[in-house]
């Protein structure tokens, strides 16, 4: 007897449904891409200002020996002139401050900061930064990661954007530069979520602390800003330090800004698929504020934009489904849904090719988040070889 996907009445409404769901969502994203292409803007070059503000560049580093020269070399050739760079070595077993302090040599505006021991309900990055801000003299505060290499002139656009936003927090979405096959492969997803999820222009005049986005590449404050949200000491254990900033300034009703910054922060997260796979894993249920209810809904919708125009199409053609309209939908489906990932691959210069393999993609960010679940779960998350604290796993 042949399997049929669609097999009585009340299967086929369900499914019918649950097509125009997809087909009506589907069509949402191109829109919300469309949206993003005019608004997630790179920033422009502007004369400079007469006074320019201190800006304090600030940069934990816990064994970056290997990646901290890049970010150096990208920081003293910024054509903004009135910066200091604070280099916090957080109990680093490499060369790491050895190499800091060949670079203060070379350029007075480099300090070498020795961090103190981690205390007990700290993450230790988040110990870092709020250590780092403690030091910093400059009334703009700009958090980077040692792996990040800055294009010589974005300090001074992003500056400029915020004074002419009048932002307390200005964000950029980084280039990320894949070196392992699991980066080449869920890299793009991410850029897709924030392409296509997230409106910015709404997000921009929204109150909803949960319409935004944070990217620890390139955070930059007004450090009054960032003082009266609580910095990182409100958030000492919070996995997504980056993207709670950005709901907390939102929360207090400070502004908030994200621009496109693709071309000039790039950076190179992991080596290897393995730890890019642990890297990524770490921060995924952490989004779904360890909720296991908003973690399958997740699942479920991203399984069915996946997959299930696929399904119905195979069904249609292998059994002779009923459904013309349906069929149409799936079509209409798929099409939307690759307009997407190649609005995506255009925009962040991600391989094209990405667009047929897109169902792939997305499963293998399921696979990785259903382990952050489990690892988050029996509390073996860790970050720079320090376990993390266990949370609370919420319905």
């Amino acid at each position: 007897m042949r399997y049929e996907l669609i097999q009585n009445s009340e299967n086929f409404l369900g499914f019918a449904l649950i097509i125009l769901a997809v087909a009506f969502l589907s069509t949402m994203l191109v829109s919300i891409a469309q949206s993003n292409l005019r608004s997630l803007k790179r920033l422009k070059i502007l004369p400079d200002e007469q006074d320019p503000q201190l800006v304090s560049i600030l940069i934990p580093a816990r064994n970056e020996y290997h990646n901290l020269k890049r970010c150096l070399d990208s920081l003293i050739k910024l054509d903004y002139s009135n910066i200091e760079i604070l280099v916090l070595n957080d109990r680093s077993t490499d060369q790491t401050a050895e190499l800091v302090e060949d670079y203060q040599k070379i350029d007075k505006r480099i300090q070498l900061i020795q961090g103190n021991d981690l205390p007990d309900g700290w993450i230790g990055k988040h110990w870092a930064c709020h250590q780092l801000s403690e030091s910093a003299k400059g009334t703009i505060i700009l958090f980077m990661d040692a792996d990040t290499v800055l294009t010589n002139t974005i300090v001074s656009k992003a500056v400029l954007a915020m004074n002419k936003q009048n932002s307390d927090l200005l964000s950029l979405v980084p280039g990320r530069k894949a070196n392992c096959l699991i980066e080449k492969l869920t890299f793009p997803f991410i850029d897709w979520m924030t392409l296509c999820w997230l409106p910015v222009k709404l997000a921009s005049s929204s109150k909803s602390a949960y319409l935004s986005a944070n990217f620890g590449q390139f955070m930059m404050f007004r450090k009054e800003a960032y003082i009266s949200i609580g910095g990182h000491s409100y958030l000492r254990e919070n996995l997504l330090d980056d993207f709670e900033l950005g709901r907390e300034i939102k929360r207090n009703g400070l502004k908030w800004s994200l621009y496109d910054g693709s071309k000039d922060v790039t950076t190179r997260m992991y080596s290897r698929s393995r730890e890019a796979f642990t890297g990524l894993s770490r921060s995924i249920f952490p989004v779904f504020d360890y909720r296991i209810s908003a973690f399958i809904l997740a699942v479920a919708i991203l399984s069915s934009l996946a997959i299930l125009p696929q399904l119905y199409i195979i069904n249609y053609t292998l059994y002779g489904a009923s459904g013309q309209f349906l069929i149409f939908l799936s079509y209409f489906s798929m099409i939307m849904l690759s307009l997407s990932w190649l609005a995506t691959c255009i925009k962040f210069n991600h391989n094209l090719l990405t667009v047929l393999i897109y169902p792939i993609i997305i499963f293998i960010m399921i696979s990785i988040g259903i382990h952050s679940v489990f690892t988050n779960m029996r509390g073996t998350t860790s970050w720079k070889e320090r376990r993390v604290s266990k949370f609370k796993i919420k319905l």
